[in-house]
């Protein structure tokens, strides 16, 4: 993402995302994001594009996940990869389960690979010098044209996250978030130094000076004359 310039498609104005990392485990079952804030100025009828990286890095088992949001406000909101019905194989027969995505456990690696899928990412390790292999999520907010300048809304983006036994129990959820806070700016960047209006004597003082100096100039001429007729 470039800052400071429209990104994502030449729709997003700024986006500053601070970098952190959490992970949800439940028994066996777990999977991790970031980033886990996100902060985005657009003018009015723009689109924010935000991606949020998710990564199964220490269950031993596939990850379903399911996206959601809430927000303070009406504007419109898609999220990629959309909800899928997928039907899974288990011991116990075929289980079909609505979810976005599914996170394969995969452990770190060293090196990135040439190629990276579309919809994949690597990223680094916040501990280590090693890669994390993640799914990339996209949610697009659209700014309405009739948003007013100097407004904010905020969005919570919600993964919940489930993985099945070998009977086909569903071990209990894990939910992570996302904090996301979309302010409207103007089209056109502009910095004026306000001036402010000096008291009235001080804006005409050039004004009062020459009117003293005349009346002193009047006052001199009276005087001189006046000695010359004594």
């Amino acid at each position: 993402m470039k800052l400071n310039r429209f990104v994502g498609f030449g729709l997003l104005i700024f986006i500053l995302t601070t970098f952190s990392m959490e992970y949800g485990f439940a028994q066996s079952c777990g999977f991790g994001a970031t980033p886990l804030t996100a902060h985005a100025s657009a003018i009015p009828g723009q689109k924010v594009v935000v991606t949020w990286n998710l990564y199964n890095m220490y269950s031993d088992r596939k990850a379903h996940i399911v996206l959601s949001y809430t927000a303070d406000t009406d504007w419109e909101v898609t999220i990629e990869p959309g909800p899928r019905n997928v039907s899974y194989e288990l011991p116990t027969g075929i289980v079909t389960i609505q979810e976005n995505l599914a996170l394969d456990p995969l452990p770190p690696v060293e090196y990135k690979p040439e190629v990276i899928p579309y919809g994949t990412s690597y990223i680094k390790h916040p501990n280590a010098d090693l890669y994390i292999p993640a799914k990339v999520v996209t949610f697009t907010i659209q700014v309405p044209q009739d948003a007013k300048v100097g407004e904010s809304h905020k969005f919570h983006f919600i993964a919940k996250g489930n993985c099945f036994t070998g009977t086909g129990a569903v071990i209990p959820s894990v939910e992570l978030g996302l904090d996301v806070t979309v302010d409207v700016v103007p089209q056109e960047f502009y910095e004026r130094e306000i001036i402010a209006k000096a008291p009235w004597y001080i804006r005409y003082a050039g004004m009062i000076m020459v009117l003293v100096l005349i009346a002193l100039a009047a006052a001199i001429v009276v005087l001189v004359r006046r000695r010359k007729v004594k």
